[in-house]
């Protein structure tokens, strides 16, 4: 599962998309794909919306649908690639698009793109405060590492393939949700299990134990957690679906809330039947409960009516006559977006999880202590670009738990044991770089592990491709490396004294695209050519300069489209879109530079016009496109655009027919984006015969064809 869910699955807080489209044709699966939508049945979505895509490939209303769906499962890299195609299109496109493409772009670790549309969101949505929070921390990004070496942090033993996540202490025991079912009841939200509640009891050499499942009166075949246990683990109070007999109960907008319910155990360890919270409805949901030990004190999550944002924390009292009326905590803790899991440390110490108060991106953990309005953000290992949340604390401070869908598999939830470190480690600079272009690798995952104790623990490099890695001096320790689209790598290491720094390279699991350069006619030079690739999907570029006919020779993944731009001074540059498949490597075709001569006449092959007429034609379009295509590859040149005709007809009448030709040519490049002051179109008639096929000289049609022609000359570059 992905942590999206923690708001839908958990909370059942949709988010779904109401769009608001004037009437328009839709395709079969496009009309399922909604269906699917309005059932939450968001992976199913997304196949049935790629298909109706497949056969509509521009329908920018398609792919608003797809990223939302994505956005929906948690899975940033395709909200980014969907809504990075239709986020600039002002007629399909509202603010509240921009800010989750913000997000998104957070998640997925490029801060920087994030920073430009969290500032586009603020100024079209200046009261709302979340994108102010956001740029204020990746502005300031590099305080949320300065604690990095005080963590150790690795994954629990008890994790599973499936979803696991908000862990609870239980005396000495960790309770946790889990979707590892018996898999024969589906969520239809992303076709995973429901949850249930699972234990793993702590044994004499205080390893935790192969979980098995919480009490038969607590797990249902619905979702259960999070769960908070009170009165030294004498009573309980959990989250639950709201269902009766069997039966899931719907609100009046026909979604199934949650509710929170109370249990506690008797001499026997069977967990008596449940009772409801007053304050639960039908209408909002409540859930995830912190409790104090006495059981006086509870914090929960709520929609209910009048709060700050999406989900916001309440506090309640125990009374004599119940559970007083629930208070939100206010603008210092909740925002307009989601504020859940709470956990109560010592009784007075708040954490939490939020995702808009700012961060690394996703849901971050922050701590509140209750003497001041400062909100912390634990920054990282604690935190990291993904979603992090259901932290807990012993009662010493000394470790705990959280969970996050970071690491190698950015689908599934996981629980992550983290120890608070000795004085005695000194964090190690470690950075991880692509063997071949030596550029930063963010979200490479590292575990480390010490050789003579085994002790060992896991990190993510930053946006910057570094992590600080907490070490003991004169130890030896063993690196192990991986990252989506890499070869993993390992490294041995003995430290010294904690100045070092290590720099890890890792090879890409990529197809090579290689070709060569020539030059037409002969070399006035042997300079350099400069040959850029830049991926359409991430912006990335890489570069490598070369001589005549030597070979370049680049890394590229398969299933995703690229430009290769040659560069050469004095010569027209030009370039090519190519996508690769599977297991191909690519030999281009060879690229031959043309010189730029100022004046120099260039004929433009197949202009034709029907007689008399001006207008472009298809085949005329498909010619001056490849001059669009060469006036995007040189930006700076500025052209005469000129038309010509033959000499039959009057002279005046030829004139002008040229002159419009040539403007309706200038026009129509223009159109394809090319700025109008680079093009000074130009008619001359019959005035320039490139034959002797004058006034009154019988000639050939293709000898008249020979001066029907448009031609265009470089003015300046």
């Amino acid at each position: 599962m992905k942590t999206s869910h923690i708001v839908s699955y958990i909370f059942l807080v949709i988010f779904y998309w109401i769009f608001a489209f004037t009437a328009f044709a839709q395709s079969k699966n496009e009309i399922k794909g909604d269906r699917l939508m309005e059932e939450y049945a968001f992976l199913a979505a997304t196949e049935s919306y790629q298909k109706a895509l497949d056969n509509d490939v521009n329908n920018s209303r398609i792919k608003l649908k797809l990223a939302t769906c994505y956005q929906m499962l948690n899975d940033p890299e395709n909200t980014v690639k969907w809504y990075s195609e239709i986020v600039n299109d002002d007629e399909l496109i509202e603010p509240i698009n921009k800010y989750q493409y913000a997000l998104a772009l957070t998640s997925a670790g490029d801060f920087e793109e994030a920073k430009k549309w969290f500032e586009i969101y603020g100024r079209e949505v200046p009261d709302d405060e979340r994108a102010e929070e956001y740029l204020d921390q990746l502005n300031n990004i590099e305080s949320l590492y300065k604690d990095s070496s005080l963590y150790s942090i690795k994954l629990a033993s008890f994790n599973s393939s499936f979803t696991d996540f908000s862990p609870a202490y239980f005396k000495n025991n960790i309770v946790f949700i889990s979707s590892r079912g018996d898999g024969n009841a589906k969520y239809a939200w992303d076709n995973t299990n429901y949850l249930d509640l699972f234990i793993s009891y702590k044994n004499a050499l205080r390893i935790y134990d192969q979980p098995v499942p919480f009490h038969k009166n607590i797990n249902t075949k619905f979702h259960e957690g999070p769960i908070s246990f009170y009165e030294n683990g004498q009573k309980l109070v959990l989250t639950r679906n709201n269902f009766e007999d069997g039966v899931l109960k719907k609100s009046s907008d026909g979604v199934t809330r949650l509710k929170l319910y109370f249990s506690s155990i008797d001499g026997e360890g069977n967990w008596s039947e449940t009772l409801p919270f007053s304050y639960n409805s039908d209408e909002y949901s409540v859930g995830h409960p912190a409790i104090t030990e006495d059981g006086s004190t509870m914090y929960f999550i709520s929609d209910m009516p009048g709060g700050y944002g999406e989900t916001d924390i309440y506090i309640t009292h125990k009374q004599p006559g119940g559970w007083s009326k629930p208070e939100n905590l206010g603008p210092d803790i909740n925002t307009k977006g989601n504020e859940m899991f709470p956990f109560l440390h010592k009784g007075s110490i708040l954490y939490f999880a939020s995702n808009g108060h700012g961060g690394f991106g996703g849901l971050d953990i922050f701590k509140y202590d209750g003497e001041s309005s400062e909100i912390k953000n634990l920054g990282f290992p604690i935190n990291s670009s993904r979603d992090d949340f259901g932290f807990i604390l012993s009662e010493d401070s000394n470790e705990g738990f959280l969970s996050s869908n970071r690491g190698s598999n950015n689908l599934v939830d996981n629980i992550y044991q983290f120890e608070i470190l000795k004085p005695n480690l000194f964090p190690i600079e470690t950075k991880v770089v692509d063997s071949r272009t030596n550029q930063p690798l963010a979200n490479a995952f590292i575990t480390w592990e010490e050789f003579s104790s085994g002790a060992h623990a896991s990190a993510e490099t930053d946006s910057i491709g570094i992590v600080n890695i907490p070490m003991k001096l004169r130890r030896q320790y063993t690196l192990f490396v991986k990252r989506k689209g890499y070869k993993e790598n390992s490294e041995y290491l003995i430290t010294k004294d904690g100045t070092e720094k290590i720099i890890i390279k890792l090879n890409p699991e990529c197809q090579s695209v290689r070709g060569t350069v020539e030059i037409a006619g002969e070399a006035k030079d042997n300079g350099d050519i400069l040959v850029v690739l830049t991926n359409k999907y991430t912006q990335q570029k890489d570069s490598l300069l070369i001589s005549i006919n030597e070979y370049y020779d680049f890394c590229v993944v398969p299933k995703v489209e690229y430009n290769l731009k040659i560069d050469k001074e004095n010569y027209f540059a030009t370039s090519v879109n190519f996508k690769p498949m599977d297991d191909q490597n690519i030999e281009l075709d060879k690229f031959v530079l043309e010189e730029i001569i100022l004046d120099k006449t260039i004929t433009l092959d197949n202009i034709y016009y029907d007689v008399g007429k001006w207008n472009i034609r298809t085949d005329a379009a498909k010619e001056l496109d490849r001059l669009v295509s060469l006036m995007e590859d040189n930006p700076t040149i500025e052209i005469e655009l000129s038309s010509h005709t033959d000499s039959r007809g009057g002279d005046a009448s030829n004139l002008n027919l040229s002159v419009k030709r040539a403007r309706s040519a200038a026009d129509y490049i223009v159109s394809r984006g090319i700025e109008a002051s680079r093009i000074i179109a130009q008619g001359y008639g019959e005035t320039k015969l490139i034959n002797d096929c004058a006034n009154g000289i019988n000639c050939t049609n293709e000898e008249h064809q020979e001066n029907r022609r448009t031609e265009f000359k470089v003015l300046k570059y």
